[in-house]
């Protein structure tokens, strides 16, 4: 039998979790076009949820590193945001990465017994 295997899709909750560590662009580069939506309904999703752009987020961080750390230059502020997003965007990736494992191996493993 010749059977695809199922793909999971991101679901609204998944992009909900990255939304603060990925860009739309970013997410579909590291799952494929097969297991997410277009960017455009991913920004849509976060308007529905009234989840502000990433960029806007960014800014805050920054604006609150500055004022508590008002002897550090803006070059090291962005330095320590740019690692610090690199860190938990992976760890958000291999965590969803981790879901997606199981739940293809799952449902394609009962695909194959059919």
């Amino acid at each position: 039998m010749n059977q695809q295997s199922i793909r999971y899709q991101l679901t609204d909750e998944d992009y909900r979790l990255l939304w603060m560590v990925a860009s739309p662009p970013q997410i579909i580069e590291e799952f494929s076009e097969e297991r997410t939506r277009s960017t455009r309904t991913i920004y849509r999703i976060y308007e529905k949820y009234r989840i502000s752009g990433i960029k806007e987020h960014r800014k805050r961080l920054k604006a609150q590193l500055q004022r508590s750390r008002p002897g550090w230059s803006d070059a090291f502020i962005n330095h320590e945001l740019q690692k610090q997003e690199a860190v938990q965007r992976e760890k958000a990736f291999e965590e969803l990465w981790e879901k997606i494992e199981d739940y293809e191996g799952t449902f394609n493993a009962y695909r194959e017994v059919d």
